[in-house]
């Protein structure tokens, strides 16, 4: 019998060792659990980071558009009470939270506080959602005389409201200038404004009613109109001229558009 020694080739061992080595390649290639803990904590707090970011602009966005929203209605409403005096003939009715108007084309407004709605001709003056806080008339006005010093000026002083809150009898007919004060809200956020307008007819009443003052057509008033704190500039035409030169040597520097 004849023994034979078995001889391994060099490709069969080469063969073995790459495989070892791919193997061991393979499992250094993968994540372990550590590693794969850490990857999501890392991913978990980017995540969150972002989302926190996206919700602060959001609201922010929202809280901005809201504001908006209630400075643009605020303001428009005021600016509708204005445009209403300024074309009013004469008012009919006069109290802290009402105020009657007709306008010189004929058309007849009414604003009127109701559980907090301020609804005008029984329209709501607001949009829905916008809640009105605070809202409150006051009335001004003088007795049409003018004084005797030469600097052509009136005082006026706020005229009184009786237990009800309306303007005393006999009053109306001397309001000369109207002041509205609102706040109003919207969820968190807050506006209030404060604004006066000077009757382009002021005393002047219905044919049925209260004082004419058509003996003195020449008298006007303009808006904002003022001279130091509480009175009106007012002047008959024919002074408008020798006023104006007055003013100006005072020092007051702008012409009124009582005059144009």
């Amino acid at each position: 019998m004849v023994w034979r020694r078995a001889v391994s080739t060099p490709d069969r061992h080469r063969s073995r060792t790459d495989e070892r080595a791919a193997a061991s390649l393979d499992f250094r290639s993968g994540f372990t659990l550590v590693e794969l803990m850490v990857t999501m904590t890392i991913f978990a707090i980017v995540t969150s980071i972002v989302y926190f970011a996206y919700v602060q602009a959001l609201r922010t966005m929202t809280k901005g558009e809201e504001a908006a929203d209630l400075g643009s209605a605020v303001h428009g409403l005021v600016k509708t009470i204005r445009q209403d005096l300024l074309h009013s003939s004469y008012l009919t009715e006069a109290a802290r939270e009402s105020l009657g108007i007709v306008t010189s084309d004929g058309e007849e407004i009414l604003y009127v506080l109701h559980d907090s709605v301020l609804v005008r001709n029984e329209a709501p003056a607001l949009p829905q959602g916008i809640m009105l806080d605070t809202f409150a008339f006051a009335f001004y006005g003088n007795d049409l005389s003018f004084d005797t010093d030469g600097d052509s000026s009136v005082t006026l002083e706020e005229l009184d409201l009786d237990s009800d809150e309306v303007l005393k009898p006999g009053e109306i007919e001397r309001v000369t200038l109207v002041e509205v004060y609102l706040q109003a809200s919207k969820h968190d956020l807050s506006r209030a404004i404060t604004s006066s307008v000077y009757l382009r007819s002021p005393g002047r009443a219905p044919a049925t009613g209260l004082a004419d003052t058509s003996a003195f057509p020449g008298d006007r008033f303009g808006e904002g109109t003022l001279f130091g704190e509480g009175t009106v500039l007012g002047e008959r035409e024919r002074l408008k001229e020798k006023d104006r030169q007055k003013q100006k040597e005072k020092g007051f520097g702008f012409d009124s558009d009582i005059f144009k």
